[in-house]
């Protein structure tokens, strides 16, 4: 029972962190979209923005890099390989820059 319930209640943290976490970036892009108005842009520019700005979790980012598992993924990030970024606990990676770093191999 007490594991089902710390399971329950870690399920609901995880969902309010990417609640959050999906805020923040929500709000932060209109903020820099409405600064950019006045700039001469295509939508094309606009559409790159967006795709760059997606952020991958740990299991999205083992099958963007065709990794064989997360332990292979926390140990590139240890070793500096791949760039990661924490949102609390949780590790979050940019495609962006995981694009650079499969460059880079």
């Amino acid at each position: 029972m007490a594991s089902a319930l710390s399971h329950s209640i870690e399920d609901f943290m995880d969902s309010v962190e990417r609640n959050f976490a999906e805020a923040i970036r929500s709000a932060v892009d209109h903020y820099l979209d409405g600064r950019r108005q006045g700039a001469a842009g295509s939508s094309a520019s606009a559409s790159r923005r967006a795709t760059e700005a997606v952020w991958l979790t740990v299991e999205d980012a083992v099958r963007y890099l065709g990794l064989r598992s997360r332990m292979a993924l926390y140990q590139a990030v240890r070793r500096g390989q791949v760039p990661a970024h924490r949102f609390g606990r949780r590790l979050r990676f940019r495609r962006s820059e995981l694009d650079e770093a499969l460059a880079r191999r």
